[in-house]
Order: C-alpha cells, then structure tokens, then sequence
C-alpha cells in the first residue's frame, strides 16, 4: 500500500482503491470513511487527491470557497464531492 498523504490518511492500495481513513487508532489506521476504485480513466482523481493533500484543510476550503465563489453552480459527482468534504473538514459542500 503506497502513501499519499500521512496528513490525511490517504492510502492507494496495490488494486488501485483509493482510502481515505479517519484516525489513527493504537497506532493502526482504524477503517476507512471512503474508498474510490482508481481506474485508468479516473486518474484524474488520484491527481486531484495529491494536489488536495499538499495544502492545510483550511487552505483547501479556502481554495474551494474562491473556485466555488467564480462558480455559481457546481455539478460535481458525488465522489469528487466527498473527497473534497473529507479534505476540507467541511460537511454538506
């Protein structure tokens, strides 16, 4: 299992399943509260998931806020949205 983020406790299995875990529990990731299957064609997920991680969850949700604020509506699926509520701390985006 390859590390994306030790801030965010993402991890990319060898299957190519994106987890997103919430704690640490006993020094064990406890299970995790999303899991996205990266396929070929979903690379752009990963790619996004990796830009996310390098900034604080206040950053992220700054950076939302603005990118949102220069779109008045937003269709996003509902995985690229719950990837963003998990990143930002935010609920309900």
């Amino acid at each position: 299992m390859k590390c994306i983020s030790n801030t965010y406790n993402i991890y990319l299995t060898d299957d190519n399943t994106l987890l997103f875990y919430d704690t640490m529990k006993n020094g064990e990731l406890d299970k995790p509260v999303l899991s996205v299957e990266i396929t070929e064609g979903n690379k752009i997920i990963l790619e996004m998931v990796e830009d996310l991680a390098q900034y604080s969850p206040e950053e992220n949700y700054r950076h939302l806020s603005d990118w949102r604020s220069e779109r008045v509506k937003t269709n996003l699926p509902g995985v690229i949205m719950a990837i963003i509520e998990i990143m930002t701390g935010e609920k309900g985006v």
